[in-house]
């Protein structure tokens, strides 16, 4: 099965919550149908460790739910099938397309959900999870640019939780921001509602959220993997002081394929081919 953009959800939950007079930490690690949560906790008691959990993962798994493009149920499944009408939409994904079209008048396009046909074409869909290393042959020019045509995302009519399509054919994947639209769902919903006072890691693949800082008013130290460690032998090629904000990074050395020389990568530009 896959989750958010057909990859197993991996989080790594960092945190110290303050408060208690007791140092202690433990490990937890959970399992469900669809994603692995890994997480750490100092100064917590076993209320507090189950409560987390369960919340965590109540924030995650409705994130994924709504945006899953392989999943016909999904919300984001429904605007794709649909040819016009509108669609009723979570207050989840009705946010989401809120800052996303806004993202995308912004980045005049470079950040466009409505890209989804073209990623597919390429072979970066979730039908493909597993063989995006996979050598395949190259779209032809003219298939990319009659798709081009339906990448106009500003097509998409939103009101409220209300959204249609002005464009019949314009499909969408918010694959590019539901990790860390996700991520501030944790910080926003729970962590800062909290009774506690928190600080420490909250990290969803390549989305890293520093909540306050270590103790002693420290940052906390992030390393950027070298996306060509294997070129340079060096595994990281920076290092980020994070305290109080988060970090997302995006590489074309994990979803990529090669043809010939050149290198094909999940990262489309606004042309309709992957950036170089």
């Amino acid at each position: 099965m896959k989750k958010i953009v057909s990859i197993i959800v991996s989080i790594c939950l960092i945190l110290t919550l303050c408060g208690c007079s007791v140092e202690k930490s433990s490990e937890h690690y959970y399992q469900g149908d669809f994603m692995a949560i890994d997480y750490s906790l100092k100064n917590a008691n076993s209320k507090d460790t189950e409560i987390i959990q369960q919340k965590v993962i109540e924030i995650i798994d409705n994130v994924e739910k709504a945006v899953a493009v392989d999943n016909p149920e999904s919300d984001i499944s429904k605007i794709n099938q649909s040819s016009g009408e509108w669609i009723t939409v979570s207050d989840v994904v009705a946010d989401m397309l809120e800052i996303s079209m806004e993202y995308y008048i912004n980045t005049d396009g470079a950040f466009n959900p409505a890209m989804y046909p073209i990623v597919k074409m390429w072979g970066f869909a979730p039908d493909n999870e597993g063989k995006y290393t996979e050598t395949r042959e190259v779209p032809k020019q003219e298939d990319i640019e009659k798709a081009l045509l339906h990448t106009d995302f500003s097509q998409l009519e939103i009101d409220g939780n209300k959204v249609r399509k002005l464009d019949a054919e314009m499909e969408i994947d918010l694959g590019g921001i539901a990790k860390g639209y996700a991520v501030d769902m944790v910080q926003k919903e729970y962590l800062e509602s909290s009774s506690k006072n928190q600080e420490g890691l909250v990290a969803l693949m390549s989305n890293i959220l520093a909540i306050g800082s270590k103790k002693g008013d420290k940052s906390y130290t992030i390393a950027v993997t070298n996306p060509r460690v294997d070129e340079t032998n060096n595994s990281f090629f920076a290092v980020v002081e994070l305290a109080d904000m988060g970090i997302s990074t995006s590489g074309d050395y994990e979803k990529y394929f090669m043809s010939g020389d050149k290198r094909y990568s999940h990262i489309i530009g606004k042309k309709g081919y992957p950036i170089d």
